[in-house]
């Protein structure tokens, strides 16, 4: 298995599928992944190529445009959010942030 429960208090190691409290202090459980294992299944690269055009009519009846087409960009991102590509092009390796839960799994892809 890839990830244990570890205590937000005590810090105990627990198994998988553990109650929802530490046995030893009743402390909040959090997951804790074994990354070391997942990283080789693992991308952060965003996928290129074959992003679907979509047929925009009442934004381009608005602009007066016959037939407007949009990119839909968010389908190839791993979060289907248009700031996963704003995320990845950051360069950093860690980011502060209080996501505002629409971002919240582009920051944590």
């Amino acid at each position: 298995m890839n990830f244990s429960l570890r205590c937000h208090l005590c810090n105990a190691l627990l198994p998988a599928g553990a109650s929802r409290v530490c046995d030893q202090c009743l402390g909040p459980l959090e997951v804790t992944y074994d990354y070391d294992a997942v990283a080789p299944r693992l991308s952060r690269t965003l996928h290129s190529g074959f992003t679907p055009l979509v047929w925009a009519a009442r934004l381009g009846r608005l602009l007066g445009v016959r037939a407007l087409y949009v990119k839909a960009d968010p389908v190839n991102h791993p979060t289907f959010s248009c700031k996963d590509r704003v995320v990845s092009v950051l360069g950093y390796d860690e980011v502060p942030a209080t996501p505002d839960g629409v971002t919240s799994g582009s920051w944590s892809v």
